[in-house]
Order: C-alpha cells, then sequence, then structure tokens
C-alpha cells in the first residue's frame, strides 16, 4: 500500500519502489483505492453525518498520518498547534466540508490540524456524536452549604446580677 502523489504516481522514492515491486510481480495499491475498500468495509449504520454544533468525541486519535490528505501532498507536514487529539475529550464541531472520498471532514473549535500553515479538516471517521452531553461531561460538583451557627437561647445565657 503506497501514499503517492496522484498526479503523477512514479515520481520520488516512492515511485522507484513501486516500479520495484511492480518489477518484482508485487502488487500494489494506492490511496485511493484503499480509502474506497474502507468505506465499502465500513457498515453504513456507523457512517455518521455531522453538523456544526454537533459534539463528538474521537475514536481514533492516531497521528502517524493523514485519513485523507488534500490533493497533490508530496510531504506529510502535519502540525497539532492545539494539541493532541485526545479520547476522553468531548469536542464541538464549528465546520464541516465534503471530501473527494464522499466522506465528511470537520473543524473543531480550538483543536487545529494544519498541513503546512494551511488549516485542513479532520476526517469524520476518527469521531461519533454523543448524544448528550450530561453522558461524557463531568458530572459536577454538589456545593453543600455551610451550616448556620446556632444563635444562643436565653437559657444559655449567663445570668447578670
Amino acid at each position: 500500500m503506497f501514499w503517492i502523489d496522484p498526479t503523477d504516481p512514479e515520481a520520488g522514492g516512492t515511485g522507484h519502489t513501486v516500479r520495484a515491486c511492480r518489477n518484482a510481480g508485487v502488487p500494489v495499491v494506492f490511496q485511493d483505492q484503499w480509502t474506497i475498500w474502507l468505506r465499502e468495509l465500513t457498515p453504513d449504520s456507523t457512517m455518521e453525518t455531522f453538523a456544526p454544533g454537533d459534539r463528538v468525541v474521537a475514536i481514533n486519535t492516531d497521528h502517524s498520518g493523514p485519513i485523507l490528505a488534500p490533493r497533490a501532498v508530496t510531504q506529510l507536514l502535519y502540525n497539532f498547534p492545539d494539541g493532541p487529539l485526545r479520547s476522553d475529550q468531548v469536542y464541538h464541531i464549528a465546520g464541516v466540508e465534503s471530501l473527494r472520498d464522499q466522506s465528511q471532514g470537520v473543524f473543531l473549535t480550538g483543536l487545529r490540524v494544519l498541513h503546512g500553515t494551511h488549516e485542513i479538516s479532520w476526517h469524520h471517521s476518527r469521531f461519533r456524536k454523543v448524544d448528550t452531553l450530561r453522558d461524557h461531561a463531568p458530572k459536577k460538583r454538589i456545593r453543600r452549604r455551610p451550616t448556620p451557627a446556632k444563635l444562643p437561647t436565653p437559657a444559655m445565657l449567663p445570668a447578670f446580677h
């Protein structure tokens, strides 16, 4: 499986490896094909549609590479300036875009992924919707009210002569 420049699949070191595999009779597969396989293998019931305002949690926090890179990307220069994606965190979807593999990319409030200096979306397959915030947010602590001090009754006061 290879991640290649779709405009020139035999360019650079990856292209050399692709040619060597083909010469040796080893089958090669590019990202356009294996993203289709992933989509076909994913049951429709797990494919969620997201909208701005949805709350989500991450189910795939692997940052080793993008699930679907932007077109004509020759180097994987990704940066997570706001920190890593965490599985125990509830995120807010700020925006949604349609991707070339017919899936969705999501933009999260306060958690960007950059390719160079350009912000790109997170692939929707990294997330699942949170049905209710109550189920995933930390429970509020119950404040205890201080007990009022007891006021002295006349029987408790010392007698004055």
